[in-house]
C-alpha cells in the first residue's frame, strides 16, 4: 500500500468517469471507487468455513481487527480479476490461478468517505494448509479457519473486533449465503 496508489473513480452506477485520484483524495473526499475482495473457503465436518485474518497493526483503517475477506484496492487502468489474484499473492503469498477465482457479485459500500464497489471473489481451499501462508507485505499478522456461521454472529457480537462495522453486519449476511451456493 502506498499514499501514491492511485483510483479511477466511478460514478453511482458503476461507470469510469475518467478521474484518476490518489487514495488518500479519494478517501478524504468520499469519491467511489473499486476495490477486490476474496473469500477463501473450504468445507470441513459439513460446514463452510472462511478463512479469516487479522489485519496488522500499522494499518490505517482497522488496524488488529479481524477480516473475514482478502484483497484491495482496485488500481487505475487494473482489472477486478487480476487485483484479486495480486492481493492474495501479496498479503498471504497464496498464487492463485485467475480461472480457480470465483466471481461473486458486484456490492456498493456507501460510507461517509469510503465509497465503494466491490467486486467479490471466492477461492475454494479445502486443502490449503494456513501454517503455509506467509506475510510479508505487513498487512496480515495472522489467520485462522471459522465457521461461517460463526463469523456472522462474531461481527454482531463483537463488532468493534472486525474490520467493517456498521453496514457489514448486513453483508457478511449476503456473503454467508452466496458462500453457501459455492
Amino acid at each position: 500500500m502506498s499514499a501514491q496508489e492511485l483510483f479511477d473513480i466511478v460514478d453511482d452506477q458503476n461507470r469510469l468517469t475518467g478521474q484518476v485520484v490518489d487514495r488518500r483524495t479519494a478517501h478524504q473526499q468520499g469519491h467511489r471507487h473499486r476495490v477486490a475482495h476474496i473469500y477463501v473457503f473450504r468445507d470441513r465436518e459439513g460446514a463452510r468455513e472462511v478463512l479469516v485474518h487479522q489485519r496488522s497493526k500499522f494499518k490505517d483503517h482497522s488496524p488488529n481487527t479481524w477480516d473475514p475477506r482478502f484483497g484491495g484496492h482496485i488500481a487505475s487502468g487494473h482489472e477486478p480479476l487480476e487485483t484479486a489474484v495480486r492481493e492474495m499473492q501479496e498479503e498471504v503469498g497464496l498464487a492463485v490461478s485467475l480461472n480457480a477465482l470465483i466471481a461473486g457479485p458486484v456490492v456498493r459500500w456507501d460510507e461517509p468517505t469510503n465509497n465503494e464497489y466491490q467486486y467479490l471473489f471466492a477461492y475454494r481451499a479445502d486443502t490449503l494448509d494456513e501454517r503455509t501462508l506467509t506475510f510479508d507485505d505487513g498487512e496480515v499478522q495472522a489467520v485462522k479457519w471459522m465457521r461461517i456461521d460463526q463469523v456472522v454472529e462474531a461481527v454482531d457480537a463483537e463488532p468493534n473486533n472486525w474490520t467493517c462495522r456498521g453496514m457489514f453486519g448486513k453483508e457478511i449476511r449476503v456473503i454467508r449465503d452466496w458462500l453457501k451456493t459455492l
